[in-house]
């Protein structure tokens, strides 16, 4: 069973448990760090990114959403299925995950990790923030 363990990155005055991930459709990929949120029911990921690496998604079929934070407000996304690889000096884990990309998250925001698509493809997920680190570990 694979764990891999991450250092949290510094934001401003916060610590925030962002890893390193790559997001694969077919023969294309992207890589982008990611916020592990475990307030978030599932994975968001720019729009940006989809058509990045050629993801038709079905535009006719948004799914509305509520986020949290200073101002409550409904986001439409839409839904992906693709592989996420998460990985750190050569070790990984990879699995097939829905993701709702949306236009609607800040520009400078940072892509979600979730409940659904994150979360439920690990056995654990263990944050330590004290001392910095997240450790995330793969289901048998």
């Amino acid at each position: 069973m694979k764990k891999l363990k991450f250092d949290y990155v510094k934001i401003g005055p916060h610590k925030r448990p962002i890893i390193p991930v790559r997001l694969t459709y077919g023969s294309q990929s992207v890589n982008t760090p990611a916020l592990i949120d475990s307030g978030a029911d599932f994975n968001g990921f720019p729009l940006s990114i989809a058509k990045d690496i050629g993801l038709k998604l079905n535009m006719n079929k948004p799914i509305v959403f509520v986020s949290v934070g200073e101002k409550s407000q409904k986001l439409t996304g839409y839904l992906g299925v693709l592989d996420l690889l998460i990985y750190k000096k050569g070790n990984s884990f990879q699995f097939s995950t829905p993701i709702v990309f949306t236009n609607d998250l800040p520009p400078n925001g940072i892509p979600l990790l979730g409940e659904a698509g994150f979360f439920d493809h690990l056995s654990e997920v263990s944050f330590y923030y004290q001392r910095g680190k997240v450790i995330l570990q793969e289901k048998i």
